[in-house]
């Protein structure tokens, strides 16, 4: 018994260090960072404070929430919006999001934490980031509830360049592999206990007029 449970500890925090790494990519890291100095530089002093603050903030909430077995919803999307905001800022606000809960969702529900941003990012980077600069980008996140299957569903949609158009750039493949893989790891661990965790990502339907990504997690209700 005692060696199960040392083995289990293992194994939760090589996940949590995974879960850091895929989290805290050291790319989004240095342009923070970059953008905060050339703001300093330039003594745009407010500009930089507020995000300087959200940076640490963001630090501080993926720190604290990767070491827990479970968040709140509203803390998801909390910090989701941290995160979206800061990409904003580092995109010179090229793209708009929004963020919904469907009348169907418990306020209170609890959810494993840190499962949705990997998908914003790739949205973000691979999707909205390329897109030419003349062309608005907006990232619409829904959540929904399917109460008899205890499953809260994130849809994740992006008007980006689209699945085919990015993987002809291959920009940053491996962090991309990185979180997916993490992320695929978790949820597959959760399908023990359930069987509908899991998630698929589709192209939008171009002949429609439509580019981008549609990403769809169903996130076990814990």
């Amino acid at each position: 018994m005692e060696k199960e449970t040392i083995e289990n500890l293992a194994t939760r925090l090589s996940l949590e260090r995974r879960l850091l790494r895929s989290q805290m990519d050291p790319h989004f890291i240095f342009n923070a960072l970059g953008n905060i100095q050339s703001m300093i530089l330039q003594k745009d002093t407010i500009p930089a404070v507020s995000y300087l603050n959200k940076f640490a903030k963001l630090t501080r909430q993926i720190l604290e929430q990767s070491r827990k077995e479970t968040i709140s919803l509203e803390e998801e999307i909390g910090t989701l919006k941290n995160y979206i905001e800061l990409q904003q800022l580092r995109l010179n606000n090229s793209f708009e999001y929004a963020i919904v809960c469907d009348e169907s969702v418990e306020e209170d529900i609890l959810i494993p934490p840190l499962l949705i941003q990997p998908f914003i990012e790739n949205a973000v980077e691979h999707g909205l980031k390329p897109k030419p600069k003349e062309e608005k980008g907006v990232l619409q996140i829904n959540f929904s509830q399917q109460t008899q299957q205890r499953n809260l569903i994130c849809t994740i949609k992006d008007n980006g360049i689209g699945l085919t158009a990015s993987r002809k750039l291959k920009t940053n493949e491996n962090h991309t592999s990185l979180s997916t893989t993490i992320t695929d790891e978790r949820l597959a661990k959760m399908q023990k206990d359930h069987p509908y965790a899991g998630f698929q990502v589709l192209e939008r339907n171009a002949d429609n007029g439509e580019t981008g990504c549609i990403v769809i997690i169903n996130i076990p209700i814990l």
